[in-house]
């Protein structure tokens, strides 16, 4: 039986069926993070209801709107866990520099008497929902707290997300970019190519069309799955020929997100060709379609 459980929150993006396999296999929560569309929230509406209802607030320029998870909900998680008869549990969780869900797994830690190891994926998206998948796989075997969260900041550290923006408008709504920079961006057509660094949106190039922006997100897709080869450089000796593969670095995109244009992602997977091959297309969760807005692309490099 697992001695560690494992959290994260719903800006992970697992797609639908690997969600369904970490619940089923036990051992695992995510913790959602509510969405607003002019202050009232969206969380009564299913899935596909809850990305029709995104999608036209962005058309119809309404303001959309997220907030973190509250402490006592984290921490009735964690004890919900220990009631189970688990050890410990590991929290991984969205950004901290985007988000204050860390600060609120934090506090809600210091509620319970299980023990909690609380890490700052620094990243989003598939970029920390492939590092938990992997991570939940590994706990099945791995008992020990600070080995497990370890794995869980080398998994994390290990994976890379690139993204295309076509406008700047849902960042301005949601107070992520300024309404100047929102407005130099709108005058001179920019489809910003950014990533994540250190935990920050970090822009990469600033093209002034879609078909330029995505041909950049090709090659800087591309030039980072050259770059990636062999095991994650830990101090953990992992015993089975399984879990070794868990913390090796393929060099292959393992996702494809897209915000509204499905149709587009599938495009993107054929240009980027052999690399991603077994690529999984996975829609933007709302909590961050909130944000990019409609016509969104990401890769995430493991």
């Amino acid at each position: 039986m697992r001695s560690l459980a494992l959290v994260t929150d719903s800006s992970s993006a697992l797609p639908i069926e690997l969600l369904a396999a970490l619940l089923s296999a036990g051992g695992f929560a995510i913790a959602d993070l509510p969405v607003s569309i002019d202050n009232q929230p969206v969380d009564s509406l299913d899935s596909m209801t809850v990305d029709e209802a995104i999608a036209m607030a962005h058309v119809q320029g309404q303001q959309v709107t997220t907030s973190g998870v509250a402490p006592g909900a984290l921490a009735d998680i964690y004890e919900d866990f220990a009631q189970q008869g688990f050890e410990g549990v590991v929290s991984v969780h969205l950004s901290g520099e985007l988000s204050g869900t860390c600060d609120a797994a934090g506090l809600a830690a210091s509620m319970v008497d299980i023990p909690v190891a609380v890490v700052d994926s620094l990243n989003l998206a598939m970029g920390l929902g492939e590092p938990v998948a992997r991570l939940h796989r590994l706990l099945a075997e791995e008992g020990d707290l600070e080995r497990a969260s370890l794995l869980a900041e080398e998994l994390c550290s290990s994976t890379e997300l690139f993204f295309f923006i076509p406008t700047l408008d849902a960042l301005k709504r949601g107070g992520r970019v300024s309404p100047a920079l929102a407005m130099v961006g709108q005058m001179f057509q920019i489809r910003p190519v950014a990533t994540v660094l250190d935990g920050k949106l970090s822009y990469l190039e600033r093209p002034r069309t879609t078909a330029k922006a995505i041909e950049r997100l090709v090659a800087l897709t591309h030039d980072a799955c050259s770059k990636r080869s062999g095991e994650l450089p830990l101090d953990i000796t992992l015993e089975t020929s399984e879990a070794r593969s868990l913390i090796q670095r393929a060099g292959r995109v393992v996702a494809i997100h897209y915000s509204g244009n499905v149709e587009q992602a599938k495009e993107l997977k054929t240009r980027l060709g052999q690399v991603a091959e077994q690529a999984q297309l996975s829609p933007l969760p709302p909590v961050l379609a909130a944000h990019a807005g409609l016509g969104a692309l990401a890769t995430v490099v493991l």
